[in-house]
């Protein structure tokens, strides 16, 4: 069985139009007052991953992960809600 290479449109869907987006956000509830309350800068980021121009910013904390693999059983939480790295409890 051959296998074909799949395209970006099957795998993330078809890019949509500014247009296109911005009806969504209006038609769905809620959406255009959240949309209209964020900065121009917000709304640009939005507007592009939403149109598949551009991807989401994710933010790596690196001493947030030094103090998780450092953490020994009994100290606090990191986070709050954050996995336990001991078991049971």
């Amino acid at each position: 069985m051959t296998r074909g290479k799949l395209t970006t449109e099957q795998i993330f869907g078809q890019k949509l139009t500014r247009q296109e987006v911005m009806q969504m956000i209006r038609e769905t509830p809620g959406m255009y007052a959240r949309y209209a309350r964020l900065s121009p800068q917000l709304k640009k980021e939005f507007m592009d991953f939403c149109m598949g121009t551009c991807g989401l910013n994710l933010t790596y904390d690196p001493w947030a992960a030094l103090r998780l693999l450092l953490q020994r059983p009994g100290d606090a939480p990191v986070f709050s809600g954050a996995l336990q790295m001991q078991g049971g409890e």
